[in-house]
């Protein structure tokens, strides 16, 4: 990935159903409601970041490898469904944009 990011695509992340881009600068203000998902962009942003930087040759990371997780519960993080562990089920993603508008996992 080229350059700093410019935006974030977070989906199926706690309050954050489908894809939403947020987008980011030097200053990036969160305003909203209670429960409007404000905690849930950084959670997810604190979340993929750590993965990335923790990810095992695989690509996997184990919680015990997490100093920080946004839930008690790791399989809480989808949105009103459980993460799932299979080819099927529903996943949670974060996408970093850059300006030339390239998507990227953060792994």
């Amino acid at each position: 990935m080229s350059g700093l990011i410019h935006s974030v695509k977070i989906e199926n992340f706690l309050k954050i159903d489908s894809e939403i881009e947020v987008p980011l600068s030097n200053l990036t203000v969160l305003v909203g409601e209670n429960g409007s998902g404000k905690s849930s962009i950084l959670k997810a942003l604190h979340w993929s970041i750590r993965c990335s930087t923790l990810a095992d040759g695989s690509g996997k990371v184990t919680l015990d490898q997490m100093d920080y997780v946004p839930s008690k519960e790791f399989l809480d993080l989808g949105h009103k469904l459980k993460l799932q562990n299979t080819q099927n089920g529903r996943k949670s993603t974060v996408k970093f944009i850059d300006a030339d508008r390239k998507c990227c996992d953060p792994r």
